[in-house]
């Protein structure tokens, strides 16, 4: 059986001050408002300043995440064709938005 891997990667700026652990979760309680019981897994990788969060996934976690670029009109999640055997999930989802701002392609945050 093969378990689903939902997991945001946020990557720092090198050049900003080194953040504790203690700073990190504070950051993503505080800034990104993921609820404890969504987060599976944290890691912290100091030397590529990145930070790894394993969640469970939650249509209401992507209505957090792009909120700030627009309003959020709907989440589908898409299914393999019926064409084929088992027309499941295939993990993709599909959100329909009005943008008010364009979202970047790389999340440069900061605690």
């Amino acid at each position: 059986m093969a378990e689903r891997q939902n997991t945001l990667t946020y990557s720092f700026d090198p050049k900003s001050p080194r953040v504790s652990a203690f700073e990190i979760h504070e950051w993503i309680h505080g800034q990104l408002r993921i609820p404890e019981h969504e987060v599976q897994m944290l890691q912290i990788d100091g030397p590529r300043r990145q930070v790894l969060i394993k969640m469970k996934q939650c249509n209401e976690l992507i209505r957090i995440a792009l909120a700030q670029y627009g309003d959020i009109k709907s989440i589908q999640e898409k299914s393999w064709s019926k064409a084929y055997r088992y027309a499941v999930s295939n993990g993709i989802k599909i959100v329909t938005m009005a943008l008010k701002t364009h979202s970047s392609t790389h999340n440069n945050s900061q605690p």
